[in-house]
C-alpha cells in the first residue's frame, strides 16, 4: 500500500514537472487556482504520511522524527522544483526554525484559528511584494490522535524522544496540541506568471 500511494502520488508530480512548459489562456479564476494548489498540498501530504506512518510501524516514534527532520524537506523541495511553485510546512508554534512563518503564513494561521472548527481549513488570496505578484494558499494542518506520539505533552514523551528532539531541535516549541488544534499549515505559493505553465499542465490533467 505504501509502494502504491508513492507511486500513484510521483506519476502526478511528474506529469506536472514535464508537462510545466505549456501555456493556456489569458484568464485564471482564484478558484481553479485554489484547488490545484489544494491537490499539490493533498499529494505532498499523502507522502509525508505514507513514510511517517510506515516508520512508527516498523521502527517506533523515534525513527519517524528521523524522517520528519531528513524526508520531509527532501519530498518538500521536489515538489517546490516545479517552476514557480514553493510548497511548505509552516507552524507558529515550530520544532525546525526553517518552519517558521513569513508575515502571510502568519495572518493565515490567524485567521484560521479565529475560524470555527467546520468552516473550513483553506486559505488564499493574491499577494505583492517588491513589485512580483503571486498566488498564496494554505491548508490546515488539524491535531489528531496520531499526532500525539511526537507533538502531544511532553511529559509523556520517552526519554529516548525528548533526546532526540533536544539533539535535533533545541529551540523546540511544537508540543502540548489537543485534538484538532491547528498545529500548522501546508503553504503554497504560486508565483505569477512564472508558475503559470504548471497550473496550466495541472488543470489539463486534473
Amino acid at each position: 500500500m505504501k509502494r502504491l500511494i508513492w507511486v500513484r502520488a510521483s506519476c502526478v508530480f511528474g506529469i506536472v514537472l514535464l508537462a510545466a512548459m505549456g501555456c493556456g489562456g489569458d484568464k485564471v479564476a482564484d478558484s481553479d487556482l485554489a484547488l490545484t494548489a489544494k491537490k499539490m498540498v493533498d499529494n505532498l501530504a499523502g507522502e509525508l504520511k505514507s513514510e511517517l506512518y510506515a516508520a512508527i510501524q516498523d521502527s517506533g516514534v523515534v525513527w519517524a522524527v528521523r524522517i520528519c527532520s531528513e524526508r520531509a524537506p527532501e519530498i518538500s523541495a521536489r515538489y517546490s522544483s516545479i517552476p514557480g511553485w514553493t510548497i511548505r510546512r509552516v507552524s507558529e508554534r515550530y520544532r525546525n526554525p526553517a518552519n517558521a512563518p513569513d508575515d502571510f503564513e502568519m495572518e493565515a494561521l490567524k485567521t484560521l484559528a479565529a475560524r470555527p472548527a467546520n468552516a473550513g481549513d483553506e486559505y488564499y488570496q493574491w499577494a505583492e511584494e517588491d513589485g512580483k505578484k503571486s498566488f498564496r494558499f494554505v491548508k490546515a494542518i488539524r491535531f489528531k490522535q496520531t499526532c500525539r506520539n511526537c507533538h502531544g505533552n511532553k511529559e509523556d514523551f520517552s526519554d529516548e524522544l525528548k533526546t532526540i528532539l533536544e539533539e535535533k531541535y533545541p529551540d523546540d516549541s511544537a508540543f502540548g496540541f489537543s485534538i484538532d488544534d491547528i498545529r500548522g499549515i501546508f503553504s503554497v505559493k504560486v508565483d505569477w506568471p512564472e508558475g503559470r505553465a504548471a497550473f496550466d499542465s495541472m488543470m489539463t490533467a486534473m
